[in-house]
């Protein structure tokens, strides 16, 4: 697959995601990522589609595959902690997104006090 034509799958896919069509999105990046499975780009697309078309399952191992290329952020972290909740792994889910965090996303002792 050539760069214009790996482009227009991932806009017609973003664009289904977009306009309530997460399983034509599915279908589309499935099909691009197994021509092109290194590509971190697409495979977030896929795994944000396969978490709205609740495929949890499917969603933790394109996650898997992301941190295997490295690919691991906080959108990484927040899409494997939903396809683990997705999954009923909810201790697992929040134990992720809580060593995500990273220090400056809280808010400082005193405006935590203050809203107590």
């Amino acid at each position: 697959m050539d760069e214009r034509n790996r482009d227009f799958f991932a806009t017609v896919a973003y664009i289904y995601l977009q306009h309530g069509n997460p399983a034509d999105a599915v279908a589309i990046l499935e099909v691009a990522v197994d021509e092109l499975a290194n590509d971190c780009e697409l495979l977030r697309l896929l795994t944000y589609g396969l978490l709205r078309v609740q495929r949890f399952q499917d969603a933790l191992e394109r996650s898997d595959q992301l941190s295997v290329l490295g690919a691991k952020d906080e959108t990484h972290n927040l899409m494997r902690s939903r396809a683990l909740l997705g999954l009923g792994r909810e201790r697992e889910a929040r134990q992720l997104w809580r060593s995500s965090r990273q220090p400056s996303d809280r808010a400082p002792r005193q405006l935590q006090a203050a809203s107590a």
